[in-house]
């Protein structure tokens, strides 16, 4: 069995996109911090699909506290170069904010965010097809996000996070 769960926050807001058949579909990282061990944590690329990403794109902002069920998901594809690249993510079945409007709004005011209901155009993208791959995957090479994600200044602990959540 494929399945994920995260809980962390995002390293920035959601990058929402649309196929060229009109499917939206958003990317974004989201940092979540190791159980064990010193100050470790790890930066994990999500797809959402449909309404899920325009959840993620409405709602979610750089900062947000999530958290994100799916499957684990690769590709692979030759570069400019001809090396084959494998690219790794997790495809969300699931996102869901852990934080109430007060507190991201809150958040958002101590981080400098504006917060807006207007959020950036939607990029249209070639309609994703599947890559000559063993992987369960349909992500082709243009698709994937070649750029690194900002972290966040403060690396936020699991345990805090769920410690805040039993609070609720």
């Amino acid at each position: 069995m494929n399945k994920v769960l995260l809980v962390g926050r995002l390293t920035r807001d959601p990058q929402a996109f649309q196929t060229a058949s009109g499917i939206k579909y958003a990317r974004f990282t989201v940092v979540v911090s190791r159980q064990f061990g010193e100050d470790q944590a790890d930066f994990i690329p999500v797809v959402a699909w449909r309404q899920t990403a325009e959840f993620a794109e409405k709602y979610l902002t750089k900062g947000s506290r999530i958290s994100v069920e799916g499957r684990f998901s690769s590709s692979t594809y030759k570069n400019a170069q001809d090396e084959t690249v494998t690219h790794y993510e997790v495809a969300a079945d699931r996102v869901q904010s852990l934080e109430t409007r007060a507190q991201r709004e809150q958040r958002e005011q101590r981080e400098g965010h504006v917060a807006t209901e207007v959020k950036p155009t939607v990029t249209t993208q070639p309609t994703p097809q599947p890559t000559n791959t063993t992987h369960n995957s349909s992500v082709q090479k243009d698709e994937i996000a070649q750029t690194k994600d900002v972290p966040l200044d403060v690396p936020w602990e699991l345990d805090h996070l769920i410690e805040n959540l039993r609070k609720w």
